[in-house]
């Protein structure tokens, strides 16, 4: 019996020492546990939260794109509607125009002389060229560096009806309203076909009609070098680039100035 209650109290304690053993083995491995892991897991919690965010580069060149697009389409605005009001400031101005007749006449006065060149040299409408010019001096400082430019972009419209012509000029409506209104035509007389004026003056009587059958069937190279000569130097003096020029877009006046200049100066040349 003394042997049995000794075995049981040796079985009790090698229960009681492995469950101590046990326990020690297993605090202590908890206690070695890296310290990495510990590290991974404090990493992995707060990642979300303090990692930076970054747009893709696809995103950040099409809203750059956007943006650009957006200030283009913002300048061609602007642009159309500054265009827009200085139109519309030019037409609230050359209201005043159709009125300043003095201001017409001291143009015409001013570049008729350029209009008429032009027109014979670049078969250029004369009363629409001076139309035109008369509209852009009242609207600003008109200068010969213009006029030239006009010119060249005008040429040859002599040969299209002024209907159309008309059309091609900036400010066309006040070119044409301007042109009439005012008869600029009157400042540029067609000139006189020879045929008509031989018919004229042969009525007038039998030896004007045989003078004038003469000078007709006279060859134009039997003018004397002279009186050419003095023709073309007088034609420059007026203006004009050539005697025939003078003859065809001259005024009556400058006409008959010219001609008496030339008997002037033929005459002088005789006495000579």
């Amino acid at each position: 019996m003394k042997n049995f209650f000794e075995f049981i109290g040796f079985v009790s304690t090698a229960l009681i020492s492995g469950f101590l053993v046990f326990s020690y083995v297993g605090h202590k491995k908890n206690t070695d546990k890296p310290m990495t892991d510990e590290l991974l897991t404090a990493y992995n919690v707060q990642k979300p939260e303090s990692a930076p965010e970054f747009a893709p580069i696809s995103s950040s060149r099409t809203k750059a794109s956007k943006e650009k697009r957006q200030t283009r389409k913002g300048s061609v605005a602007d642009y159309t509607i500054a265009k827009t009001e200085s139109s519309a400031s030019a037409t609230e101005r050359l209201r005043d125009l159709y009125n300043d007749g003095a201001f017409v006449r001291s143009t015409v006065s001013q570049w008729k002389k350029n209009v008429a060149a032009a027109s014979e040299t670049h078969s250029v409408k004369p009363h629409l060229l001076m139309a035109n010019v008369i509209v852009k001096s009242y609207l600003g400082n008109y200068t010969a560096g213009e006029f030239n430019r006009d010119v060249s972009e005008h040429a040859g419209d002599m040969a299209v009806p002024a209907s159309a012509a008309v059309k091609s000029y900036d400010y066309a409506w006040s070119v044409g309203k301007v042109a009439q209104q005012f008869d600029l035509a009157k400042y540029f007389p067609a000139p006189m076909p020879v045929a008509s004026a031989n018919a004229t003056t042969s009525f007038k009587s039998t030896s004007t009609a045989k003078k004038a059958a003469v000078a007709k069937a006279k060859p134009a190279a039997s003018m004397a070098p002279a009186e050419a000569g003095f023709r073309e130097m007088v034609a420059k003096e007026e203006g004009f680039s050539s005697w025939q020029g003078l003859q065809r877009l001259g005024d009556i006046d400058t006409k008959k100035r010219a001609e008496k200049r030339v008997k002037v100066l033929i005459g002088a040349a005789r006495v000579r």
